[in-house]
């Protein structure tokens, strides 16, 4: 595991929320299960896991903040499905949209929440 990936891990155990420590542990689960997991090593996909690791934790400090009772295994879904777009494109977006099934309007109410946080950590 990279360096900086490991201090995010240790840190992330002891100073995360636990809603937020078992949304990132479902969203390494979910990159895993797409090939995007640690064991992968080139350069594009460590971004990419540190891309959507630094969204999760974005959307769950909302979604803690608003005390908010959205399921958590469907807010992963969701900005695991919206970083591969962000990251890799529609192609990758749309398998991940069939593949999990994700209602257009559970990505449409729940995206917003991805597209705010993403603006705001710019």
């Amino acid at each position: 595991m990279p360096q900086r990936a490991q201090l995010l891990f240790y840190a992330s155990q002891t100073n995360d929320h636990p809603r937020i420590a078992s949304m990132i542990k479902l969203g390494k689960q979910r990159a895993r299960q797409f090939g995007l997991g640690e064991e992968i090593k080139n350069e594009r996909a460590i971004m990419f896991r540190q891309f959507f690791g630094d969204r999760i934790r974005d959307v769950g400090s909302l979604v803690v903040l608003r005390s908010s009772r959205l399921s958590t295994p469907l807010l992963v879904d969701v900005c695991f499905a919206l970083a591969l777009k962000d990251f890799y494109g529609d192609q990758k977006y749309q398998e991940v949209q069939s593949r999990l099934a994700l209602d257009p309007s559970d990505l449409e109410e729940f995206g917003f929440l991805y597209k705010v946080t993403k603006k705001v950590a710019r």
